[in-house]
C-alpha cells in the first residue's frame, strides 16, 4: 500500500498502516512522527510481521545531520537457563512448495528492542508526542480490524505459532473454523493490547524495562521455561551505528553496517554490478530487473560466467582512501570524502591482461567487504548519550 502526497510518499503493508502515517504527516508531524505511527499500527494490523517483542533497526537522514543506523535489534539473554529447564519446541511453517522448521516457547525469546527503539526514535527525531503517535494503534486494537487477505494467508503460514497456547488461540483462533488462524474477512480484536500501547504512550518505555512489564516478563519466564530476566531488559540499551557506505556508478547509498550481515550483503551486489561493463544490463524493462535478479541468486556462478566473457574495463587506479568504510568498486570518486579512493579487492577493476584471473570465492568478497566495514566495537547509546565499547558487539548481538 502507498500513499502520496506533494511533500511525502508512505508505502507499508497494509492500508492502515499507511493512513496512520499518512495521518500523522497531515497533522504536521515529520517522517519520523509517521514512521512511529506505522509501526505501533502495524503491530496491530500486521501482528506476524510486526510486534512490540520484537526488534528492528532505522536507517535515518535527519535533516542538518549526517546518516545514522540505530540498532534496537533483538539481544541474546545474559545467563541461559540449562536446556532440560526450556520451553522450547519445533512447529512447522507450511509454506505450500516448501516447509520451514520454527522454534517457539518460552525459551526461544530474547530481549526486546522495539519499544527502546520506538521511544528513542521520539525523543531524538520526532516532533509530536508519543500520546499522539501510538492513538490510531489503540484505536484499532480496541474496535477490531477486519483481517485482509494477504494478512490472513501470512496468519496460515505460520498458524502453529499461534495456536500453540490457549491465550494465543484466545486473540488469533477464527469463531468459524477451530483449529484455524482467522479468515479473511474475520475481525481481530486486541483489547488487552490497545491497554498496554496506551499506557506506555503515557509512562515511556521504563514502564517495560523497569517496571511492571518487565516484572511480567520475568515472573512468566522464570516460572514458564524462559531465559529472560529483570536484568536483561534493564540493561538493554539501543546502538547507534556508522552507516556502511556502497554505490553503484553515480550513486550512493548507505545501509545498515555490521553485526548486522544485511547491508554488507547489499554491499557485496553493488560491488559485482557496480563491476560489470555498463552495456551488460539493458537499460530499463523487465529484463533489466531479471538480468539482476539472476545475478543476485546465485552472483558467482553468473559473475563468473559474465566477467569471463566481456570486455575489461580500464582505468588507472586510484589513490586509496584511508577511511575503512568506504568501499568503491571501481576507481571512480570516493563520494563520502570527495577524493579518489582504491578498489577493493573483490572489484573486477582492471589494467593487467585481456583475461580476468578467477573470480576469488564469496567468502573472500564478503570478507573484504567486512574488513571495510566501521569498527563495531564503538557505540554510542541513544538512550543515555555516552560512549560505550564492548568486547565484541558482534558476537553479543543477535542480527538479521
Amino acid at each position: 500500500m502507498t500513499r502520496r502526497s506533494p511533500r511525502a510518499a508512505v508505502a507499508a503493508g497494509h492500508r492502515l498502516t499507511v493512513e496512520a502515517a499518512g495521518e500523522v504527516l497531515a497533522a504536521g508531524g515529520n517522517a519520523f512522527d509517521a514512521l512511529i505511527a506505522a509501526l505501533w499500527t502495524a503491530c496491530v494490523v500486521e501482528p506476524v510481521l510486526c510486534s512490540p517483542g520484537g526488534g528492528g533497526f532505522l536507517m535515518a537522514r535527519p535533516e542538518g545531520r549526517a546518516p545514522a543506523v540505530l540498532d534496537f535489534f533483538v539481544q541474546t539473554p545474559r545467563r541461559p537457563r540449562p536446556p532440560e529447564e526450556l520451553d522450547f519446541f519445533e512447529v512447522i511453517a507450511d509454506f505450500g512448495t516448501d516447509q520451514q522448521a520454527f522454534h517457539i516457547g518460552l525459551g526461544s525469546i530474547a530481549t526486546p528492542g522495539f519499544v527502546r527503539g520506538l521511544f528513542a526514535m521520539q525523543r531524538e527525531l520526532a516532533s509530536l508526542p508519543m500520546r499522539e503517535l501510538v492513538a490510531p494503534a489503540v484505536q484499532h486494537a480496541r474496535e477490531g480490524v477486519a483481517l485482509d487477505e494477504l494478512q490472513a494467508y501470512i496468519f496460515s503460514i505460520v498458524a502453529p505459532i499461534y495456536l500453540a497456547t490457549p491465550e494465543a488461540r484466545a486473540v488469533f483462533e477464527s469463531p468459524t473454523r477451530p483449529g484455524h488462524t482467522l479468515q479473511a474477512g474475520e475481525i481481530l480484536r486486541q483489547p488487552e493490547l490497545a491497554d498496554t500501547l496506551e499506557v506506555l504512550a503515557i509512562e515511556g518505555d521504563d514502564l517495560f524495562y523497569r517496571g511492571e512489564i518487565a516484572a511480567l516478563i520475568e515472573q512468566q519466564c522464570a516460572e514458564g521455561g524462559g531465559h529472560l530476566r529483570r536484568e536483561d531488559l534493564e540493561r538493554y540499551c539501543e546502538v547507534e551505528r556508522q552507516p556502511l557506505v556502497a554505490g553503484l556508478r553515480e550513486h550512493r547509498l548507505w545501509t545498515n553496517p555490521p553485526p548486522s550481515s544485511g547491508g554488507i550483503l547489499i554491499a557485496f551486489a553493488l560491488a559485482l554490478l557496480d563491476g560489470l561493463p555498463a552495456d551488460w544490463l539493458p537499460g530499463e524493462g523487465p529484463q533489466r530487473a531479471l538480468c539482476i535478479a539472476r545475478l543476485l541468486g546465485s552472483p558467482t556462478r553468473h559473475a563468473s560466467r559474465i566477467m569471463s566473457t566481456a570486455p575489461l574495463p580500464t582505468g588507472p587506479r586510484s589513490t586509496p582512501c584511508s577511511t575503512p568504510s568506504c568501499w568503491r568498486a571501481t576507481a571512480r570518486s570516493c563520494w563520502t570524502h570527495r577524493r579518489p579512493c582504491a578498489a577493493p579487492p573483490m572489484s573486477v577493476w582492471w589494467t593487467g591482461p585481456a583475461t580476468l584471473p578467477p573470480p576469488p570465492s564469496p567468502t573472500a568478497r564478503v570478507a573484504a567487504i567486512w574488513s571495510r566495514a566501521p569498527a563495531s566495537c564503538s557505540t554510542t547509546c541513544w538512550a543515555r548519550r555516552t560512549s560505550t565499547r564492548t568486547a565484541s558487539t558482534a558476537g553479543s548481538r543477535t542480527g538479521a
